[in-house]
């Protein structure tokens, strides 16, 4: 699922099963904007690394007891 609008942003309950992120290009009109290269080849290239990666955080939190952000 994908949101956008000014000023929103998840409420209650909602703020525990989301992820909120800003993004900003730093360009007035970030539509027109071409980026090269293959992000996604990138990724399935680089999967191993990635999900190493993904194991040290998730190993990491169960270390720490689990803690509630």
């Amino acid at each position: 699922m994908l949101a956008s609008g000014n000023n929103t942003g998840p409420t209650g309950d909602l703020l525990r099963r989301v992820l909120v992120i800003h993004l900003d290009t730093g360009d007035e009109n970030p539509a027109t904007l071409r980026y090269e290269g293959d992000p996604l080849g990138e990724m399935q290239r680089g999967r191993d690394s990635y999900v190493a990666d993904v194991l040290v955080i998730v190993t990491a939190w169960l270390a720490a007891g689990q803690p509630r952000a």
